[in-house]
């Protein structure tokens, strides 16, 4: 399996927040859950989601606010939670075999099971000092019922499990 710890912070202008992350991944890539633990304008948000079958099974508290709540997921959903960037590291491994047309499903807990299309990859030649890497670029569709998102991914060809760039 896969475990991806991610830590968060924010500071002025912005509004100061601080957290961690834990997601666990089974062999086959499948998500058996994630842990989350935050704090935004003086707000704790404790959360821990379990992933079993096609649901995600998510409870936990925002504030005084408990949160209950159970969600029908894709097999193989990626956990994508909202202010960490750590847990990206499972979906560069995710388009290291995939090509332009593929889509992926993210899972952005406690919120939504979102659609990631991948509208174009092609391969960059990049220098670094006085050496080169080539790397492969992704460009990305996140699909959200509200919005759409937009993200260039790269990462290196020889080693495909490392991000090396996330432009949101």
């Amino acid at each position: 399996g896969l475990v991806i710890p991610a830590q968060a912070r924010r500071s002025p202008p912005a509004a100061p927040a601080s957290g961690t992350l834990e997601v666990r991944y089974r062999a086959d890539g499948s998500p058996v859950s994630a842990l989350l633990e935050s704090s935004s304008d003086g707000q704790a948000l404790s959360l821990r989601t379990r992933f079993t079958g096609d649901s995600a099974v998510s409870e936990g508290t925002q504030g005084a606010v408990p949160i209950a709540r159970t969600d029908k997921v894709s097999p193989r959903v990626l956990v994508l939670p909202n202010g960490f960037f750590g847990p990206h590291v499972a979906l560069a491994r995710r388009l290291a075999g995939i090509s332009q047309g593929a889509e992926l499903k993210a899972y952005i807990p406690p919120y939504a099971e979102i659609a990631i299309q991948v509208a174009a990859v092609s391969t960059q030649r990049i220098q670094t000092g006085s050496s080169f890497l080539e790397v492969r670029t992704h460009d990305l569709r996140f699909i959200n019922p509200n919005e759409i998102g937009r993200a260039h991914v790269r990462t290196p060809v020889t080693w495909p499990y490392l991000v090396c760039r996330l432009l949101l």
